[in-house]
């Protein structure tokens, strides 16, 4: 099959012929590189892809644990301090 662009010829050819491992890599290649340092607690080389620390910090990731105990509690806590609308006005 021919789809008139070498680079797609290549990669379906690669696709066709190869086992899915081996086309789209195993599991345990990623989770090698899905790691992280927690920017909350500091914890070094957590496991998976981490959290948004936001509002507690504005850049990095944080562990789950910090995202339970502290960020989303934060997240809450900021909802309820927002300006109320009046919604006999909506």
């Amino acid at each position: 099959m021919s789809f008139g662009s070498k680079r797609l010829d290549d990669s379906f050819d690669r696709w066709v012929t190869q086992t899915p491992e081996e086309y789209y890599g195993t599991e345990d290649e990623d989770e090698e590189d899905a790691t992280f340092d927690c920017c909350v607690c500091g914890a070094e080389e957590c496991e998976g892809y981490g959290n948004n620390p936001d509002p507690v910090k504005k850049k990095g990731r944080c562990c789950d644990v910090c995202n339970t105990t502290k960020v989303i509690p934060a997240r809450i806590t900021s909802l309820s301090t927002t300006k109320k609308v009046d919604r006999r006005r909506v």
